[in-house]
């Protein structure tokens, strides 16, 4: 799981701040296999099929072969308003790529390490900082993938730029190979929300021949469950997590919930917790200070709901604001609460009282 978290992530990043710069530095017209593409695109060879948005239109890029162990089966790129010349693409998008390509043993440098990290060219973007917005499991087309949100701060020709990538991937097996099928989504965060959308009808749409489950499921392997105080009761508070967790505590007053979780910085770390006994829901997640989107989970044991958090690895503090503490009433006071009740229920029911 942690070597396919980093390809996944890694590959979210490299395609972040390489697909533009790649169709920027191409003399369109005289790369031999270029084809245009738009509207309903069609690759039997990669066993894909997908609708790309009215009004975007790009290209399909000749078969290459790669190094980092991936090779590329299929690549296709468009733009809104489309792609006419190399000055038409813009580094701050918005683009859409669907990327097909065969994973053998995948190894991915540093951004620094690559050409995109050296300082020889105008455009060069140096090594970025990047947080992960929101991690998720999709099914699109009956192809069960993981839907990412990934934001990252980069440089272009010395000036700050922020980035943000949403992408789908699936795995498919076909033609005795393990591929990773991509769609992937970049604009800088001011056009973010404008195109989006787009990206999203256009996800719908895609079919993938083949296709394999991404397993994210059994993750959170180690156990923190912590009792923490409520009303002068202690009460388990049942987390679950690839992290190491710490620091855990309950603020009653606030409705709050927070700890501390640390892993090796690069690898994506996964907690589970289940709330429910100290703290209703809906809840706000926060990872440092920055509004998250968790999942639903349930646990498959107990059966008991609660939510699962997606972060990089590094030390982050994460907090839980609920809406009301469970119990609504302090538990020294249940059981009058009970005698009220059956004195009541016993009077009510008895013919010669009247209540």
């Amino acid at each position: 799981m942690k070597e396919v978290s980093l390809l996944i992530i890694g590959m979210v990043v490299a395609a972040t701040l390489t697909m533009p710069t790649l169709y920027a530095q191409a003399q369109i017209p005289q790369i031999p296999g270029i084809k245009e593409v738009s509207g309903r695109y069609v690759n039997d060879k990669a066993g894909v099929e997908i609708t790309f948005p009215d009004g975007w239109s790009g290209m399909e890029m000749p078969l290459i072969g790669g190094g980092m162990g991936i090779s590329t089966i299929a690549m296709a790129v468009v733009m809104p308003g489309g792609i006419k010349d190399p000055s038409s693409v813009s580094f701050t998008g918005p683009m859409i790529m669907l990327n097909v390509s065969v994973v053998e043993k995948a190894t991915l440098p540093s951004i620094k390490d690559t050409q995109m990290g050296k300082s020889d060219r105008k455009g060069d973007v140096k090594e970025p900082e990047c947080k992960l917005l929101s991690f998720n499991s999709k099914s699109v087309g009956g192809a069960d993938g993981i839907v990412v949100e990934v934001e990252c701060e980069v440089e272009v020709d010395d000036k700050p730029v922020t980035m943000r990538t949403k992408l789908f991937s699936a795995s498919q097996e076909k033609d005795n190979t393990i591929r990773s099928v991509m769609l992937v989504f970049a604009s800088s965060v001011d056009k973010y929300g404008s195109y989006v959308g787009d990206f999203d009808k256009a996800l719908n749409t895609l079919r993938i021949s083949n296709a394999r489950s991404i397993d994210i499921s059994q993750s959170a392997n180690k156990d923190f469950t912590q009792e923490v105080s409520v009303d002068g009761q202690m009460i388990p508070l049942n987390i679950k997590s690839n992290s190491n967790v710490t620091n855990i505590r309950f603020d009653t007053g606030n409705k709050i919930i927070s700890f501390n979780v640390e892993g090796e910085a690069g690898s994506l770390g996964i907690t589970d917790i289940y709330p429910n006994k100290v703290l209703k829901g809906p809840y706000a997640v926060t990872i440092d200070g920055e509004p998250i989107t968790p999942i639903q989970i349930r646990d498959p044991d107990t059966g008991e709901e609660g939510i699962r958090i997606f972060y990089m690895h590094s030390i982050h503090e994460i907090k839980i604001v609920g809406t009301e503490v469970v119990p609504e009433f302090p538990i020294a006071v249940l059981p009058i609460l009970a005698l009220i009740t059956g004195i009541a229920i016993f009077m009510a029911r008895s013919k010669g009282m009247h209540v």
